[in-house]
């Protein structure tokens, strides 16, 4: 993959959803994790592809263990919990452990923490030169937000890769001080884009 999207719906991807023709409604209760069969996966990373879902960032935890070990870090050290893969029945199913308490991140855990451990998997994964994402505040918290963009600028520095972030927040809070904000993204840089 040379460029990849997150799209302002990326979550969606990693939700199961009762549809009722006028409206859809999530149903986190019938969600059993992501599908790792061929077939399911080879639809998955066309879903992703075409609507900008967060569907690979989530088996890049899998696949990619240097992923995996980079976003546990991260949510140790800046939120004092742990990230476990498990699998059962041919899905994959990340728990989040907190002490002696451990819940489905896709069944019990609100949207911050999957958007954190989304665009933590996004940057880290090894497969992309160019990544766009859209709106990344609408889930986090604006303290997360920056340690995030402060990531990908490194990560975008270290690897020569690009990157454009579209936002909302206004250019005088812009995500990072050293961002410029202009859609020409550099090789080796990290863009932020003002709406």
């Amino acid at each position: 993959m040379n460029g990849h999207l997150l799209s302002t719906d990326r979550l969606f991807g990693l939700m199961t959803v009762t549809n009722y023709g006028w409206t859809s409604v999530p149903n986190p209760e019938a969600n059993r994790g992501r599908p790792l069969g061929d077939q399911e996966r080879r639809q998955g990373l066309q879903f992703a592809t075409q609507a900008g879902t967060a569907i690979e960032e989530l088996n890049s935890l899998r696949e990619q263990p240097e992923v995996w070990l980079r976003v546990a870090a991260f949510v140790r050290r800046a939120l004092g919990r742990s990230i476990e893969l498990r699998e059962s029945s041919g899905y994959l199913d990340p728990y989040i452990r907190v002490d002696e308490v451990s819940y489905s991140l896709l069944r019990a855990e609100v949207h911050g923490l999957r958007e954190l451990i989304v665009l933590l998997a996004a940057i880290y994964r090894s497969d992309w030169r160019f990544l766009a994402v859209d709106e990344p505040e609408l889930q986090l918290h604006p303290s997360l937000v920056q340690l995030w963009s402060t990531k990908l600028e490194r990560e975008c520095e270290k690897t020569h890769k690009q990157a454009i972030v579209n936002t909302l927040v206004p250019p005088r809070h812009s995500l990072t001080s050293s961002m410029s904000e202009c859609a020409v993204a550099k090789k080796g840089t990290a863009t932020t884009v003002s709406a």
